[in-house]
């Protein structure tokens, strides 16, 4: 059994792995356009500074890329958020703000006014609705208020995807929340109905794990364990793809070739340039019309061989409402310590997104002459860093509309009969968890339709 994969990202790599754990004789070619594997996941070592150019890490309680990690042999190198990775902050009137770290908390914080702690205590009267998806924004001002949409979801949506909450699917953005109240009516009460029965004592920290030699090592160990004869090709961009009684002819620059199945792992405009009449005109259009973040990531290195220099935090978001021209800071070496040489401390800056696309435009000097008097402003930290590296994503992360599902859906069924799937981050979210997840899926379910 040949089978192609378009993607190199964890998504395609994940699939090609599971592939070839469920039928070890398969023969999987992964394409990839660009000159790296892991998409967005890199990790770099420079000057004693580790850092990643994409996620950091993932949430110990999600379960695809927790199981990912273990399979391919990683399971001694997780590591576990520091406790500092607990304290949280919001950039707010020129000031650090601390969130509350319990969910009780919330009803004391300083961060709403007294109106607006009063109003999240309708969450227990709320009655489940029956839109079947609405802006995230929307989802939080009915549940809440609108000033804790403001207050917390707006930020939120910009530290996970870069996007305004207005504009983005709750049931696509956040499935669990959105099925609680359309199941309880009240968040809280599913919250504790969907609470997994104690199986031991509960583990203490914030919950967090990343790898010892950064998230990229999933990357390396993954592309390892794909053997001759299937192979990864990168800077090998598949320019069209036909049908063929049951099988699909993949042709890309000087290598071309049948395969019994076909995941596509890309963008979701790759898929409706590749796709083409496959797919019906209007269904190509609105797939093609998926929305993409442009982020940028400054990442700053400082050394000292003193105490450490930056604050015990996770870091901190930028409401939308606030004049400044960073989206958010993550402190990274105080989440995961002791991954960068003895000495150094590591930051990153997000920047970009929809408040200010265009600052992606401009040159690393004129950035660094924008962004750090940002990081003194808000850190106080009273010098500059010693390394300072700039990252850009030109379309980033995908920021599913309201009712995406519905696109989801007719995607899936046009493509039912035929031996091609879809597995990238535009369509069933944008986590290393969900990609481990939609991976495996796509995997089971490639093999499931082809006979051995």
């Amino acid at each position: 059994m040949k089978i192609a994969i378009i993607g190199a990202g964890l998504s395609g790599l994940s699939a090609a792995w599971e592939i070839l754990q469920l039928r070890p004789a398969c023969q999987v070619t992964v394409f990839e356009a660009g000159p790296h594997v892991g998409g967005k996941i890199r990790t770099e070592l420079e000057g004693g500074f580790l850092y990643e150019h994409g996620p950091n890490g993932w949430l110990a309680s999600r379960q695809s890329i927790s199981s990912l990690v273990e399979r391919v042999g990683l399971g001694g190198e997780v590591m576990q958020a520091d406790e500092a990775a607990a304290h949280r902050y919001l950039w707010r009137q020129k000031r650090l703000l601390k969130l509350p770290s319990k969910p009780l908390q919330i009803l004391g914080w300083e961060g709403l006014s007294w109106k607006g702690r009063m109003r999240l205590a309708g969450d227990f009267f709320q009655r489940p609705r029956t839109e079947e998806d609405e802006s995230v924004h929307d989802f939080a001002s009915k549940q809440w208020g609108a000033e804790f949409a403001d207050a917390v979801f707006d930020p939120f949506c910009t530290g996970v995807f870069g996007a305004d909450c207005r504009k983005l699917s709750m049931r696509s953005c956040f499935p669990p929340v959105f099925a609680w109240q359309r199941r309880y009516g009240s968040v809280t009460r599913g919250a504790f109905a969907s609470r997994p029965k104690s199986s031991g004592p509960k583990k203490k920290g914030p919950g967090l794990h990343s790898l010892k030699r950064g998230m990229g090592s999933l990357i390396e160990a993954l592309a390892a364990q794909i053997p001759l004869p299937s192979r990864i090709l990168l800077n090998q961009a598949v320019t069209s793809i036909r049908l063929e009684g049951r099988q699909v002819r993949l042709e890309s620059g000087a290598e071309s070739g049948v395969f019994d199945g076909l995941i596509l792992a890309c963008p979701a405009d790759a898929v409706s340039s590749l796709l083409g009449d496959l797919l019906p005109p209007d269904l190509r259009q609105r797939n093609q019309a998926i929305a993409y973040t442009s982020m940028g990531v400054a990442v700053c290195g400082f050394r000292s061989s003193g105490a450490p220099l930056l604050p015990p935090s996770f870091g901190f978001l930028v409401p939308s409402s606030e004049p400044a021209q960073i989206l958010g800071c993550l402190l990274d070496s105080r989440v995961f310590p002791g991954r960068c040489a003895p000495g150094h401390e590591v930051l990153r800056m997000m920047f970009g997104g929809p408040r200010s696309p265009e600052l992606l435009n401009l040159g690393d000097d004129e950035l660094k002459s924008i962004l750090l008097p940002e990081l003194r402003r808000t850190l106080q930290l009273g010098r500059d860093p010693d390394f300072v590296k700039i990252i850009r994503w030109p379309r980033a992360i995908p920021s599913p509309a309201p009712f995406h599902f519905r696109l989801v859906d007719e995607l899936d069924k046009a493509l039912t009969g035929t031996p091609i799937l879809l597995a990238g981050n535009a369509y069933h979210g944008v986590s290393m968890d969900d990609c481990a997840r939609t991976g495996k899926e796509a995997a089971s379910e490639i093999c499931a339709r082809i006979p051995q």
